[in-house]
């Protein structure tokens, strides 16, 4: 009885080493070929975007294309930027206020030329004629009704006070 117990024993030791053994290949099996599978797939995917993205005729032209058109806006803008620097140094004499009319500033004392230089046309303008004073109000950033982001007060065609409701519609420098 004794002997069947042991050669039962050595059986299931020998069923469940088998069972281990099988899992590590299949295991084994499996992870190499994902592993495989994982770098074929990366290798494939890098192929095709090396080749749809600079080897293409195609591509290669239609990014040449944008690129030639990018460089020439921003050529364009810089020379627009450099027109009117010049505009406004010969009509100022200033660098300090060109600059700040170039980065569209508003400042009191800014005469409405300088104002109308750096932002343009207000969208509205109020005026109020006085006995000693012309006084104005120029309405920027429409916002809907009697609304605008930006109020800008003139006396006498000079800037003595400037309302902004949003910051991000327009910096206001001190005097």
């Amino acid at each position: 009885m004794a002997t069947i117990i042991f050669v039962k024993a050595v059986l299931l030791i020998l069923l469940v080493a088998s069972v281990v053994k099988f899992v590590g290949l299949v295991i084994e099996f499996v992870i190499e070929n994902v592993v495989v599978s994982i770098i074929i797939a990366l290798v494939t995917l890098a192929i095709l975007v090396v080749w749809f993205g600079y080897f293409n005729p195609k591509g290669k032209r239609e990014r040449l294309a944008e690129e030639a058109r990018q460089l020439a806006e921003e050529n364009q803008l810089a020379e627009e930027n450099r027109r009117r620097r010049q505009e406004l140094m010969s009509k100022y004499q200033d660098e300090e206020v060109v600059e700040r009319i170039m980065t569209r500033r508003v400042w009191t004392g800014q005469t409405a030329g300088m104002l109308m230089d750096a932002l343009g046309p207000p969208e509205a303008v109020d005026v109020k004629l006085l006995k000693t004073k012309k006084k104005e109000i120029w309405k920027y950033a429409h916002q809907g009704g009697k609304r605008y982001g930006i109020r800008i007060t003139l006396d006498n065609d000079k800037i003595v006070k400037a309302d902004v409701k949003d910051e991000y519609v327009q910096k206001v420098l001190p005097p």
